[in-house]
């Protein structure tokens, strides 16, 4: 492509002399007859060479200079003088003015040629300058865009494992997450195998979308699954061009419905089992490129990596606190949270029940039958118990064949209520036909005690005077005011 220059004279047959021989070396030219014009002209397009004459109305070429230079143009404009003028301090003006170079009238073309070509490298050389300074920006567009990733990824990972909560850490990691894809929605949503469905647990969104909220999602079952179909990633660039292959979980209907337009879903899964998915959002169509894929993968991964370890510390936690026997709360969880439950009812001036379970002839048990019987009838009451509590309530293994509720907000008349519930319950339990019954005594704050310590006592207390009034019993503290505790004959 030829080279555009632009000639600027106004005298008619000196601009067509020079305009002939640049066509001849191949230039392309245009003219203007006066300075104003050219301005006109580089003004609307870049021209890269500009031949000017000195003298000229309305603008002349010295001025003409100085605008072209005052012009924000990232190229360079190469401006030679094409002068009569060759006093030293003229000279000096026009450089000052703007100008590379001068040729003086009469000028030879040879001369002319070679300043042109002089002109050209130096524009070679600043298109070479230029295209570097826009590499080294593109790199470090690059580099600041890659910095912003790897940024939100050490977010997103520190938001994961911030909490032992696996949820907590799900609700903070969304916010990273959407800012990492753009997205204008991301949803986290866990499998609920009782309600058969999906339930978002985390979800963030930008300003001009709104949040789903508490929106459940049913399983989508297929006629030969027993398990909801957890299906691969799902790629959707445009709902209303694009359908939705079978055996998916989210509802185009639902999703168009939320101003949703395009989705990229990828099922977690921890140990080979699917509970549930990730899900990206787009409020209009969009490309997913098939890096974004891969890193909606990896982190998929690492959120099943949280939640495996979550769920082992879980474990670890319910070993540390429950009895291995019966999968009550043990001896220490019981002193622990009947401190708090204490502090709790007195702060809020509310009634807090203790009881304690005694099974009746254990030893019996374990002679006659074996002590993997006695084991059988501790565990039975364990779940008797669990299974007839309240979630508030907290049953544990006391010691031994003791066990022990606390009843929180509970009078004296719900604890007798509760235990002779218990009672009943556990004499239907059998040990190789041999029917168990156990001893209860229970007592209640504040009529009964001051002090946790207390309130133990005068539940062992009433527990005591069940065993003496025959066993398979259920006493409370109020119908006993004894101040000492003999030995229970088990």
């Amino acid at each position: 492509m030829s080279m555009k220059v632009l000639i600027v004279d106004d005298e008619p047959v000196s601009a067509l002399v020079v305009e002939r021989t640049l066509s001849r070396w191949g230039y392309e030219v245009l003219k203007a007859s006066d300075g104003q014009e050219a301005l006109e002209c580089l003004q609307r397009e870049h021209i890269p060479f500009v031949i000017t004459d000195w003298v000229m109305p309305r603008l002349n070429g010295l001025e003409l200079c100085r605008r072209i230079r005052q012009l924000s143009r990232e190229s360079y404009t190469y401006i030679i003088l094409l002068t009569s003028k060759n006093q030293k301090v003229e000279l000096v003006e026009g450089m000052n003015a703007g100008a590379d170079d001068f040729i003086t009238k009469p000028f030879h073309g040879a001369e002319l040629e070679v300043r042109l070509r002089a002109g050209e490298r130096i524009l070679a050389l600043e298109q070479s300058l230029l295209q570097g300074k826009l590499e080294i920006q593109l790199i470090n567009e690059q580099l600041r865009k890659s910095f912003e990733r790897q940024s939100l990824i050490n977010q997103l990972l520190r938001s994961l494992t911030s909490s032992l909560d696996f949820e907590v850490g799900l609700r903070g990691a969304v916010i990273p997450l959407r800012e990492l894809f753009t997205a204008s929605r991301v949803i986290i949503r866990l499998v609920n195998h009782e309600f058969q469905h999906l339930s978002i647990v985390a979800e963030d969104c930008s300003p001009e979308v709104a949040p789903m909220g508490n929106l459940s999602f049913p399983f989508e079952l297929s006629e030969d699954q027993e398990e909801p179909a957890n299906g691969s990633i799902q790629v959707v660039s445009d709902f209303r061009n694009q359908l939705i292959a079978s055996d998916q979980s989210m509802s185009p209907s639902l999703l168009d419905s939320a101003d949703v337009k395009a989705v990229l879903c990828e099922p977690l899964i921890m140990q080979g089992l699917w509970f549930g998915d990730i899900s990206l959002h787009q409020n209009h169509p969009r490309h997913w490129s098939e890096d974004e894929i891969q890193l909606l993968k990896t982190v998929a991964q690492q959120i099943s990596v949280v939640a495996i370890n979550s769920e082992l510390h879980r474990k670890v936690q319910q070993q540390s606190v429950r009895d291995g026997l019966t999968g009550l709360f043990n001896r220490r969880y019981f002193d622990e949270s009947l401190k708090i439950e204490f502090e709790r009812a007195s702060r809020y001036n509310q009634p807090l029940t203790l009881a304690i379970i005694d099974l009746d002839n254990l030893k019996k048990i374990n002679d006659e039958l074996g002590h993997l019987a006695g084991d059988s009838a501790i565990r039975q009451i364990g779940e008797t118990l669990h299974k007839h509590s309240r979630r508030v309530d907290i049953a544990t293994r006391y010691g031994g064949d003791e066990f022990a509720v606390i009843l929180p907000q509970t009078p004296w008349s719900g604890g007798q209520a509760a235990t002779e519930h218990w009672r009943q319950a556990i004499s239907k339990c059998l040990v190789e036909n041999h029917q168990l019954t156990v001893s209860i005594g229970y007592a209640t704050f504040p009529q009964h005690a001051a002090t946790p310590e207390e309130l133990i006592k005068a539940a062992d207390i009433a527990l005591y005077q069940a065993k003496k009034e025959g066993r398979n019993r259920v006493c409370g503290a109020l119908d006993h005011d004894l101040t000492e505790c003999p030995a229970v004959v088990r």
